[in-house]
């Protein structure tokens, strides 16, 4: 056992004194040793008397502790001036006594010296830990030392650039040079985001500026030089704030605006050179294949009628372009150069061939409701009837005359099909009305063309006959014009017939879409030279005659031939010398189409789709170039590719054209020629 003592003076008993003097009395304070890893310290004993004044403090230092426990004496004598009272308190302190360290832990115990001798207090030894012997007991012991596995650090030490607390004060890295570092993910200098403050940089991609508006491109940061490329590239929150004059207008051949060029360096105007337009006659966004340039325009100032391409390959029909749908017509609406593919049309525009046909001219063709029956006449009293598909053509020796009265050979100039019943109404040469059903004559009747208004000796026309008819389901009517002039009503009570006649008037052609508004077309006289002519009989009984206004056929001379309200605001006339008159049905004045380029045709007929203004027109040929038709078809733009005959071109005149679409369509002509589509 060791023992250290602070006085070791004898201890000297006065049992005859009341109080003992000054140093007569004493306390010997025994402290066990601290523990084993303490490496140094200091024990300091002190002394208060009872107002807590200092009386005297003691220290001893000890350096490393022995192998084994032990203990530390102190004794504490009673001093002159002291109270007969004091505390004694026995404190650890972690370094020496030569400085006022921090005090690790204590124990305070109250002497009374009333009487001399000594009093023992036994002190059981200080826990505590200093294990990197640094002299700083750990905090978890009461000490200072915040990390007590590393000598380095502890209150004596001096704080460094580590990013730890070194000199324990609870601050990490204080009143060293720190900076704020920032993230430089593009590697350009400049880094981004919230700073991390430290007296060195964090990573290798920390740097100590900060600003970057941009951090994945290198190019932009607040140093860099302001371009003209649409973005920041100083990051001062503006763009291209150099190049004032940046997004005006500004103008070459075309309209453009002043944008940044290539390098960077300034603007430059975007306009856009002029581009190719060709024509685009249906206005359907696509111009005529293999069409050559009308004008070089600005893409965004596009001529009227024009277009940047050449994919239409009908640019007389709008509803054929590329991308149209394809319909079963006999035509290639979506330029793809096929007709009618992937769909089910059941034939081909083609020639009929039927015994019902042999030796026949035709001259008129009509048509039920659906497409079905079809009826076809012509000279001769030449008649025939498809009643269904499938089903061959009934000739007129088939078809009983009934009560009927002899006819003769009269020439069936025009025909009419109820579509509720499905019977024909003919109209022809001799006077002659007639109407069938697909078995027998039902009834007929011989019109004697007499004007009563007319002097006696002229009120028979001995060559007149009729040309024309057109009817009306409800209420049932029919109407038929001569080629001198006549529009004649056919009731059913054939006793209260209404006449009308046009005098010096010759009609070739008739229809209406209502029976108060009746178009008849032909010529001005009955003798030569004759001027075309197109009258409009309106009222309810059509007695008067308006004159229509023909544009453009100065000097012209000629039949109209045929006539066909399309829709209510379009109406055709076609007839000699390529005459095509088209009117609006709202004015009295009409326009003349021009021909189809080439040799000009004689046209005969005129028809159009149920609710459509594409006219269907066929010719009886060419004087002196072609004894043979040819099939037309014009749109409102012009003269349109029409169906194409599959078994080559017709041979022959051809007469009329009846349809009830335009996927359904009979054309017949002289010489048994009959066409179909579509035809299997």
């Amino acid at each position: 056992m060791r023992h250290f003592a602070l006085l070791l003076l004898p201890l000297l008993f006065l049992a005859c004194k009341k109080e003992p003097d000054p140093d007569e009395a004493a306390v010997h304070v025994q402290v066990g040793y601290p523990h084993e890893s303490l490496g140094r310290g200091c024990i300091v004993v002190a002394m208060t008397d009872g107002a807590g004044n200092v009386l005297e403090e003691k220290g001893l230092d000890f350096r490393e502790p022995p192998q084994t426990p032990g203990t530390m004496s102190f004794a504490v004598f009673r001093k002159a001036g002291w109270s007969r009272d004091v505390q004694i308190t026995v404190a650890l302190r972690e370094l020496d006594c030569s400085a006022p360290n921090k005090t690790v832990a204590s124990r305070t115990r109250s002497f009374s010296f009333k009487s001399a001798g000594r009093q023992e207090w036994q002190v059981e030894p200080f826990e505590g830990k200093d294990d990197d012997k640094d002299g700083y007991i750990a905090v978890a012991f009461g000490g200072s030392d915040c990390d007590d596995g590393n000598p380095e650090v502890s209150p004596a030490a001096f704080e460094q650039c580590n990013d730890r607390d070194d000199n324990c004060n609870g601050q990490v890295d204080e009143e060293l040079l720190t900076r704020e570092w920032f993230v430089d993910r593009d590697g350009d200098g400049v880094g981004s985001g919230p700073a991390t403050v430290k007296c060195n940089a964090p990573s290798a991609q920390h740097v100590d500026r900060g600003g970057d508006c941009d951090d994945g491109d290198a190019s932009v940061h607040p140093f860099a030089v302001e371009s003209c490329n649409d973005k920041d590239d100083n990051c001062d929150g503006n763009v291209d704030e150099p190049f004032e004059t940046k997004g005006d207008s500004c103008r070459l051949q075309c309209a453009g605006t002043l944008k940044c060029n290539a390098e960077g360096t300034g603007v430059a105007c975007d306009a856009p050179a002029p581009v190719a337009f060709y024509a685009d006659e249906d206005e359907d966004g696509e111009g005529a294949a293999g069409s050559s340039i009308l004008q070089m325009a600005c893409a965004d100032e596009p001529p009227a009628k024009m277009a940047s391409n050449t994919r239409d390959c009908d640019d007389h029909d709008a509803q054929t372009h590329t991308g149209a749908q394809e319909v079963c017509d006999g035509l290639d609406n979506n330029c793809n150069a096929a007709v009618d593919e992937q769909l089910s049309c059941g034939g081909t525009l083609k020639r009929v061939t039927d015994a019902a046909f042999a030796n026949h001219d035709w001259r008129t063709v009509a048509l039920g409701r659906d497409g079905y029956p079809v009826w076809v006449a012509g000279a001769g009293g030449a008649l025939a009837v498809k009643r269904a598909v499938g089903e061959s053509f009934r000739d007129s020796a088939s078809i009983a005359m009934g009560t009927c009265t002899a006819m003769g050979n009269v020439d069936w100039n025009a025909a009419w099909v109820n579509p509720s019943t499905g019977h024909v109404y003919l109209a022809g040469t001799g006077g002659w009305l007639a109407e069938f059903s697909a078995d027998t004559c039902l009834r007929n009747k011989k019109v004697d063309f007499v004007d009563t208004t007319l002097p006696a000796h002229a009120r028979t026309s001995v060559n007149d006959y009729f040309t024309g008819i057109v009817g009306f389901e409800s209420p049932f009517s029919l109407f038929a014009v001569s080629s001198e002039g006549w529009l004649y009503e056919w009731k059913e009570d054939p006793q209260a017939p209404a006449l009308h006649v046009s005098t010096n008037y010759g009609y070739r052609g008739v229809h209406a879409l209502v029976f108060d508004r009746i178009y008849a077309a032909g010529r001005t006289a009955s003798w030569e030279p004759h001027a075309p002519l197109i009258n409009l009989h309106a009222t309810p009984d059509r007695s008067v005659r308006n004159l229509q206004s023909l544009g453009g056929v100065a000097g012209y001379v000629g039949n109209l031939r045929a006539v066909w309200a399309a829709t209510a605001s379009t109406i055709y006339s076609v007839g000699d010398g390529g005459l095509v008159m088209r009117g609006t049905g709202q004015s009295p004045n009409w326009e003349r189409v021009l021909p189809p380029i080439g040799p000009v045709p004689d046209f005969s007929s005129v028809v159009a789709p149920t609710g459509s203004d594409v006219a269907y027109v066929v010719d009886r040929g060419v004087a002196e170039v072609r004894d043979s038709g040819l099939l037309h078809r014009l749109t409102r733009h012009g003269w349109a590719r029409p169906p194409e005959f599959t078994t080559g071109a017709p041979d022959r005149r051809l007469r009329d054209i009846a349809m009830n679409s335009a996927g359904n369509f009979w054309i017949v002509g002289d010489e048994g020629r009959v066409y179909h589509f579509p035809e299997p």
